[in-house]
């Protein structure tokens, strides 16, 4: 590898991708820690800064023909994505209208936040292991994987998984008695970063 991929692969934006995946993949393997609001309103927050973090990764050039290593198994995303689903219960599923011409599905498609969801955190995780156990040149191309699917898949799915969640927490009298209760126990996000603190 050359001194400038070198560079790329720890700069200042790939580190913080690094560090949001961290905080999004072990918020999703805690989710049945937290009531359905404060789980909502929490990925409400995180999905805006993966896809800022999203569009400000690096380019770079892949070095190897072969796919990099993955670590998220299919068992894996069904336990992230059956414990979202429990937690959500009948606010998982939402209709998706698609207008633009990119997408074969005319009309619309039913979908589900928990698919989403998992979806995103498979394509983070699988980064994520990456980049801490593998070499430069693994890194290297798990971060024009990562860039490539942004593109193509979990950027678009950050997008749609957030219209689904707000709707649900503005458009939804149940949210609304929900938040009530969750601000009498005091701030999630407090109480949050505090045991994910613990964890590390």
């Amino acid at each position: 590898m050359s001194e400038q991929q070198n560079a790329l692969i720890y700069s200042k934006n790939v580190v913080e991708v690094v560090t949001l995946a961290k905080e999004y993949t072990a918020f999703l393997e805690r989710a049945g820690e937290f009531d359905q609001y404060e789980f909502l309103n929490h990925a409400q927050k995180l999905l805006p800064l993966i896809y800022l973090k999203g569009c400000l990764l690096p380019e770079v050039d892949q070095l190897f023909d072969e796919e990099v290593e993955k670590f998220v198994s299919e068992t894996d995303w069904t336990y992230i994505r059956n414990g979202i689903a429990e937690l959500l219960g009948d606010k998982d599923d939402f209709y998706e209208v698609y207008t633009e011409k990119l997408f074969d599905t005319e009309g619309g498609e039913q979908l589900s936040i928990s698919e989403m969801l998992a979806d995103i955190y498979q394509d983070l995780k699988d980064f994520l292991e990456l980049y801490r156990f593998g070499n430069e040149e693994s890194i290297n191309d798990a971060l024009y994987e990562l860039k490539n699917s942004f593109a193509e898949y979990w950027g678009y799915k950050s997008v749609i998984a957030l219209k689904a969640i707000h709707r649900v927490i503005y458009f939804s009298s149940e949210m609304e008695e929900e938040e009530d209760v969750s601000e009498q126990r005091g701030s999630f996000f407090n109480r949050f970063q505090d045991s994910h603190r613990n964890i590390e």
